[in-house]
């Protein structure tokens, strides 16, 4: 319910989330907190959010925090 009216409050001020899990790593919109080595993502994709991003009216307002991967270096 809370999800709900926030949700309404933040529309009705021009706040979106930022859309980060399974996009390219951008320094502008994401903060990475983590690097995490895997096989199953290309290098310099947003795997996980910590903490979810918002814009105002298209200008940022807080980066989302996020996992970024890299390659396994260890075959």
């Amino acid at each position: 319910m809370i999800q709900k009216i926030k949700k309404k409050v933040f529309g009705k001020h021009g706040v979106k989330p930022i859309g980060a899990i399974g996009k390219t790593f951008d320094p502008v919109f994401h903060e990475a907190v983590i690097m995490q080595e895997t096989d199953k993502y290309p290098e310099n994709t947003v795997i996980n959010e910590t903490q979810k991003g918002y814009l105002i009216h298209d200008r940022l307002l807080r980066p989302t925090k996020v996992v970024v991967s890299k390659t396994n270096k260890n075959p």
